[in-house]
């Protein structure tokens, strides 16, 4: 099965999603479509899943997750990742390529100035297993998939180390203003490496302008 007829599906699911910008609400919908295929077309679907899951397992990108969810274990990262797949494949390129262009995507900018919750689809990850129990009752797969890693994955990044503690720092406080940087340059040392990133002075101002739209002051 190509990677062209996985995200085949997630289009169709995520015009039937009543938010296609909720992950629960999209994988749900995939996985609805799945179920329906013949047992082996499913069981196809798990390569180009997995191949993707890895593509994206870019520091750049554990970054972005880092900003926009207020903190970013390795666990959030693989949902954050979920979330990515959800949202289609124009999104996701963009992302995995230049993950500033996450923050032209109006739930993003949302988030910047308001706590809406967590970018997140665990679900998404199991949607082939689950549908393929769906028609088979097992879970088991009649083929192994391996995921192909590029040779740029974060886990062989240092400044991945800071990415994986699951701490929840002023970067998104829960008031408006949130992802600002400022407050903790001096005491974040992720926040310095971050200094220089321009996505992360577009979710600043955003937070700023939302921050005095609100009469909040952001420090």
């Amino acid at each position: 099965m190509s990677v062209d007829e996985f995200w085949d599906v997630v289009e169709r699911a995520r015009e039937s999603a009543t938010n296609p910008a909720d992950g629960e609400a999209v994988a749900e919908q995939a996985l609805m479509l799945l179920a329906a295929m013949p047992a082996g077309m499913i069981a196809r679907m798990a390569q180009p899943l997995w191949d993707l899951r890895a593509r994206s397992y870019r520091w750049e990108l554990w970054q972005a997750a880092y900003l926009i969810n207020g903190g970013c274990s390795d666990d959030g990262f693989e949902y954050f990742r979920g979330w990515l797949l959800t949202q289609g494949r124009e999104t996701f390129e963009r992302a995995v390529a230049d993950p500033d262009t996450l923050a032209d995507l109006p739930i993003v900018q949302r988030l910047a100035v308001a706590d809406e919750g967590d970018l997140e689809c665990e679900s998404m990850y199991g949607v082939v297993w689950d549908a393929y129990r769906a028609v088979t009752g097992s879970m088991e797969l009649p083929r192994a998939t391996t995921p192909t890693w590029s040779g740029d994955v974060c886990r062989s990044s240092p400044r991945c180390s800071w990415l994986r503690s699951d701490r929840r720092s002023s970067l998104r406080s829960g008031l408006p203003g949130n992802l600002r940087l400022s407050p903790t340059r001096e005491t974040d040392p992720l926040a310095a490496d971050l200094a220089a990133w321009p996505f992360v002075w577009r979710l600043d101002m955003m937070g700023r302008r939302g921050s005095q739209r609100m009469g909040t002051r952001t420090g």
